[in-house]
């Protein structure tokens, strides 16, 4: 990414997560310091001036600078791995022989766990956690398939078509729900509630100030877009099934719909449900893997959210809540999100047990922000899906 879009992708940053006042302005100014200050000088100088460019108050600087660090210089991310394999120790240098028997391998003793089985640890190690050995032990299997989308291939989702048409039923009754609500601002309309003045004052002008044409205000009708996010990772393939046909079906129901997936990464297949396409191509780190919704959610946020978040967007999350990223990420992102859009429905496949608690992780952080938890399986319970929602 060129210096110019990373500082203009960095202001977005500043202003969805950190609530910043900055709009075109402020990025045309931070772009055009770069003209006035010594680039080669260092990272202190380009800091310093973004800093004057972008900070309004005292307490925004210490913002910025956390930002500053986390966008240009990030550390690694993720959950620490404890249960991979110590690195191999080096021999220590002495003076004694080669043949020397104090400097024979000593045997490792055997156990269970991975950290002292012998099989994993050194540059001898048997079996690796990303071998494809189909006669892996537990442990092995294990490590395989902890965060790497890529230690765990699955085939590319399709969308089946037995049960597809009263799927499609379903997603039309939803779809016709939502375009009965009405806005809750005034607009111009043919026949409305309310005289409007202003509109036929003005309009009497071109009639040399003869009102010949009146004008109305009322409540027009909602024109709702849907967003769904499904989460495809391997904790998920399971319950995908039911979620990605009914995204077809709205899909094919109304042209405000946007469908994403998401894994290890954040990729949009609307296109492919608009062109009636049943099998979806390999979706590669969008599919399959490991989950991190936290991160996903803020590249949504960043990349789409200006073009199909409204006050009439209802946000559909597909997920158990599995998250190996940064609940701090989440949060922010859900916080962002609810106050982008008319309200975020859940649709956790684990909340059908009658003991299901919210503990994982990411669902925790993310109940304070959802406006209806809930599990859909058959075609049928989808056109309730808005059942006790209010926008």
């Amino acid at each position: 990414m060129a210096l110019l879009e990373k500082i203009a992708a960095f202001c977005e940053v500043l202003r969805l997560e950190h609530q910043f006042k900055i709009g075109v302005g402020e990025v045309a100014d931070a772009i055009c310091s770069l003209e006035i200050i010594d680039l080669p000088a260092g990272r202190e100088v380009l800091q310093s001036a973004l800093r004057i460019v972008t900070c309004a108050k005292l307490e925004d600087l210490e913002v910025f600078d956390k930002a500053f660090q986390h966008f240009f210089f990030p550390e690694r991310q993720g959950v620490p791995q404890i249960l991979l394999p110590p690195e191999a120790q080096p021999q220590k240098i002495t003076d004694k022989p080669a043949n020397s028997p104090s400097l024979e391998p000593k045997e490792q003793p055997q156990s269970d766990h991975p950290e002292q089985d012998p099989d994993f640890v050194g540059t001898k190690a048997k079996h690796r956690p990303d071998d494809d050995d189909p006669d892996a032990t537990p442990a092995e299997r294990f490590l395989r398939g902890l965060f790497s989308a890529s230690h765990s291939p699955s085939e590319a989702p399709k969308v089946h078509a037995a049960g597809l048409d009263s799927m499609l039923l379903a997603a039309a009754q939803v779809v016709r729900d939502l375009r009965l609500g009405r806005s809750r601002k005034w607009r111009s309309m043919a026949a409305g509630l309310r005289f409007d003045f202003r509109k036929t004052l003005r309009k009497s002008l071109t009639t040399g100030g003869e009102p010949l044409q009146p004008f109305w205000l009322g409540y027009p009708k909602r024109n709702p877009r849907i967003v769904l996010l499904l989460d495809g990772s391997r904790s998920m393939l399971e319950h995908t099934q039911p979620v990605l046909q009914f995204a077809y079906a709205l899909a094919q129901r109304s042209r405000r719909v946007d469908v994403f997936t998401f894994s290890t990464a954040l990729t949009d297949i609307t296109q492919f449900f608009y062109q009636r396409r049943l099998e979806l191509p390999d979706l590669q780190a969008a599919w399959g893997g490991g989950t991190r919704i936290g991160d996903n959610l803020r590249i949504f946020l960043r990349e789409h959210a200006a073009r199909v978040l409204t006050p009439d967007t209802l946000v559909i999350i597909s997920s158990d809540g599995l998250d190996v990223g940064e609940t701090s990420v989440l949060e922010v992102a859900m916080r962002e999100m609810k106050r982008q859009s008319a309200g975020i429905i859940w649709l956790n496949p684990l909340s059908s047990h009658k003991d299901f608690k919210p503990t994982a992780r990411g669902m925790k952080t993310a109940l304070p922000f959802i406006a209806k938890l809930t599990h859909v399986k058959i075609p049928e319970e989808f056109s309730k899906l808005l059942d006790g929602f209010k926008p």
